[in-house]
């Protein structure tokens, strides 16, 4: 977890993604909204599961708005320096679920149920495609979300 995270007050029952990190490369600056789950339910029980994404997600996207934005007073402590330059419409933003043990081939099915369910908060956020990206700990250590070296 992040130490913005755990900076957050206790029992305020906010639910948060994981972390946020901003990958700047030649042609774009994209922000990723991460969130780290050991195992994700098949389709038919997995309502409550994308009900707690949802509100991670964008519980997430609020808050890093409210600190680029200076509307929260955490916000010269808890946005990193990576944040600081660019507005929120500089940004691309993308949300990121990763299960670190879910085979390849189970990735775009998880995505597939995740788009339709997150439709609510890549619409209100107006999040480009894809808005929601599911990934395994190979993917995940290939696009630098994860190190190769962290346990499971």
């Amino acid at each position: 977890r992040s130490p913005v995270y755990q900076e957050l007050p206790n029992g305020h029952g906010i639910k948060m993604a994981e972390f946020a990190w901003v990958k700047i490369s030649s042609d774009r600056c994209m922000t990723y909204v991460v969130e780290v789950q050991a195992s994700f339910p098949r389709p038919a029980n997995s309502e409550a599961a994308i009900q707690e994404l949802k509100e991670k997600f964008f519980n997430a996207l609020a808050f890093i708005t409210a600190l680029n934005s200076v509307l929260h007073t955490m916000h010269k402590s808890a946005l990193p320096g990576t944040f600081k330059p660019y507005s929120m419409t500089d940004l691309t933003h993308q949300l990121v679920l990763i299960i670190p043990d879910i085979p390849s081939e189970q990735c775009d099915n998880v995505q597939r149920l995740l788009a339709k369910g997150l439709k609510p908060v890549t619409f209100f956020w107006d999040l480009s495609n894809p808005a929601i990206v599911v990934m395994n700990r190979q993917i995940a250590i290939k696009h630098g979300l994860i190190n190769a070296n962290a346990s499971s």
